[in-house]
């Protein structure tokens, strides 16, 4: 073979193989998701173009990588997951649609009232006290004994019980009991205390941010907090390994509504738009529950026991209904 048709050969074998290279990361480089919902004509989006869906199933084809994918259709709730596309495979993505909730409203004040303050019990001296708090049936006082620097419960029979020591501690230091009683939450400034009753034991780690709110999960087995400008940030308590999630809620006007799902509220303000919405921490679910122009609310209820969703509009200063059932 001539040295010119070397070349020749060597050049096209060449371009064969940029081609692909790129067809790899381009026209290869891709996917599928079917949606499934149960329902007829509703628009899917993700991060491209929307897709009207006339038929269910539904399949979309997408490049791998990571989605948020959105279900949308009227007089239904808006529900919106994550979604993995993996190359030359078809991911499965099931929605549960469920009608519209509607706002009703209602001439009663919702219960759930804060319980009123506590003083410390009477063998307690307040002044050699860090920081303290009840538990929420009242019958248990948490406390930090400034004479010995040692976490200790107390209960109603004045039995107390010794936790573990912590040194180097000031006011404020604030405290977060799990559900079960079994776990708590220390804060100052960035350092967390991770504390288990039982064992005695602590461990303490720095966060990259101050959380100025704290909820536990109803099972103990996580933490939510929130920074400054509500950024969500989850800690799962036997790894301890701080997740920054990509939800703004302000935790302190949110309430579970089970295990796992947590239901709030957000407003923007640009649109004049309030948003009620879940999110289910298992499955990484989203559902919009009422989306309402001009309704400024700034209180959230929840009747565990009749399933019903309180909110006060902060305007007309009336509460207002969502019936789950």
């Amino acid at each position: 073979m001539s040295q010119t048709a070397q070349k020749t050969l060597i050049f096209i074998t060449m371009l064969v193989l940029i081609g692909l290279v790129i067809a790899w990361f381009t026209v290869l480089n891709t996917g599928s998701i079917t949606i499934t919902t149960g329902l007829d004509s509703y628009t899917i989006y993700t991060d491209y173009e929307p897709i009207f869906c006339e038929k269910d199933p539904c399949t979309i084809k997408l490049e791998s990588g990571n989605y948020q994918v959105r279900f949308e259709k009227d007089e239904y709730n808006t529900i919106t997951t994550k979604a993995t596309v993996i190359r030359f495979k078809d991911v499965e993505v099931v929605f549960t649609p469920k009608k519209a909730f509607k706002l009703e409203l209602i001439n009663i004040v919702p219960g759930q009232e804060k319980s009123p303050v506590l003083p410390a019990p009477s063998g307690i001296d307040i002044e050699n006290v860090i920081t303290s708090m009840w538990n929420e049936d009242r019958d248990k006082f948490l406390f930090l004994d400034k004479s010995d620097n040692r976490l200790k419960i107390i209960d109603k029979s004045d039995k107390i019980t010794l936790i573990t020591k912590l040194t180097n501690i000031k006011p404020p230091f604030d405290l977060y009991w799990s559900p079960s009683e079994n776990l708590i939450l220390g804060n100052q400034d960035q350092d967390l205390y991770f504390i288990e009753v039982d064992e005695g034991s602590r461990k303490k780690q720095i966060a990259d941010f101050t959380p100025i709110a704290v909820l536990w999960s109803p099972q103990d087995d996580f933490i939510l907090l929130n920074d400054d400008q509500n950024n969500l940030y989850k800690i799962n308590w036997t790894d301890r390994i701080t997740e920054k999630l990509d939800l703004v809620i302000d935790l302190n006007e949110s309430v579970w509504i089970d295990d796992t799902t947590l239901i709030t509220y957000s407003i923007n303000e640009e649109k004049n738009q309030t948003t009620i919405w879940t999110f289910d921490f298992k499955q990484e679910i989203r559902e919009d529950l009422i989306q309402r122009f001009d309704f400024p609310i700034n209180k959230i209820n929840y009747d565990s026991n009749q399933n019903l969703i309180y909110v006060h509009n902060s305007r007309e200063s009336a509460w207002y209904e969502i019936n789950l059932n």
